[in-house]
């Protein structure tokens, strides 16, 4: 337990220290299953992309599932209350057909919002990782140290 009281106030002060930045983005190395109760103390709204993602885009053609896809995620952390989004389940967003660089599009938004990515996947010399290259969804992104919290 005191484990997750550490790195609680941890999330708070880099939380505390973003909202200095122009980008308010940060990745959360996490392989536990369970977020909820990291994010009791702080004022945030966690988001399961995978079914808003899913929800939204069952009524949409294939040929336009790419453009909307930017679109409602856009929309749906913008028009979020909360100053602080916790973007976890996201995986639907590696997937080629949707034409999405998920890391890329949550540090552009975070722009406007303090956003915090759950990351369970590879971290390797200052890298994301997701999948195998042999993958169609693998995704490599470049990450800045000061954006990492590792646990």
């Amino acid at each position: 337990m005191e484990d997750i009281e550490w790195l609680v106030k941890m999330l708070e002060q880099k939380i505390e220290e973003k909202n200095l930045d122009y980008n308010q983005f940060m990745v959360l190395l996490w392989n536990n299953t369970e977020i909820k109760h990291l994010f009791e103390e702080i004022d945030s709204s966690i988001l399961n992309i995978n079914v808003i993602i899913s929800e939204q885009l069952l009524d949409i053609p294939s040929k336009l599932q790419a453009i909307k896809t930017q679109q409602i995620i856009t929309e749906v952390i913008r028009n979020n209350p909360q100053k602080v989004i916790i973007i976890d389940n996201f995986e639907i967003l590696f997937s080629p057909i949707l034409k999405v660089k998920p890391i890329e599009l949550f540090r552009e938004l975070s722009r406007y919002k303090t956003i915090i990515v759950i990351w369970r996947y590879s971290y390797e010399n200052n890298r994301l990782i997701y999948a195998v290259p042999e993958h169609a969804e693998y995704q490599e992104t470049q990450i800045n140290k000061n954006e990492m919290i590792i646990n």
